[in-house]
């Protein structure tokens, strides 16, 4: 049987998919296709250390800190990709990280490991909390609008002039809330 892996070199498209998974797929159907092993605690979940080839998936089913309910099934594969699969929402999948060691790119332009200020000329960067996105510049056709994918840098803190030299180290990919 081959067994579904991650494409370690898809497009990061925003809304819709990375690592060759489309946002929205069903926790039961992708269970199907892989070679999993399940952790009971989140302190044994490290799937870096696990046999290649298989996936780390833990439940959590759990109230967090400020009161809110989560359950949800993530699945890591070698600490460079994970897949959140919202069980409130039918087991569909939500949010796609990507860290170290993938190697698609965004817009086809930006990737884990680039300067962030490496496309400062195409566009603006908007912070919230402690991550960046881009904002197309005046004079494109899509001014104002926000690219939909959450990229977080070496520094958790607003790119500017006094901290150019961010550097990318993770991308999330995320339904938008119209899809939900």
């Amino acid at each position: 049987m081959t067994y579904l892996v991650p494409d370690m070199e898809a497009e990061i498209i925003p809304g819709k998919s990375a690592a060759g998974f489309e946002l929205g797929i069903l926790f039961d159907d992708f269970i199907k296709q892989v070679k999993y092993k399940k952790f009971e605690s989140r302190n044994d979940f490290n799937p870096k250390v696990e046999e290649k080839g298989t996936w780390g998936i833990i439940h959590r089913d759990e109230i967090s800190f400020n009161l809110d309910y989560i359950n949800e099934i993530q699945c890591k594969w070698e600490n460079s990709v994970e897949l959140v699969f919202d069980m409130n929402k039918l087991g569909k999948l939500t949010w796609i990280y990507l860290y170290e060691g993938y190697k698609g790119k965004l817009l086809n332009i930006l990737g884990i490991g680039d300067r962030l200020d490496s496309v400062k000329d195409e566009f603006d960067f908007d912070f919230y909390g402690d991550a960046h996105y881009l904002m197309y510049k005046e004079g494109s056709p899509h001014y104002g609008d926000i690219v939909g994918v959450e990229i977080g840098t070496n520094y958790l803190i607003e790119y500017s002039e006094e901290y150019p030299d961010q550097i990318i180290t993770s991308f999330l990919v995320y339904i938008f809330k119209d899809q939900r």
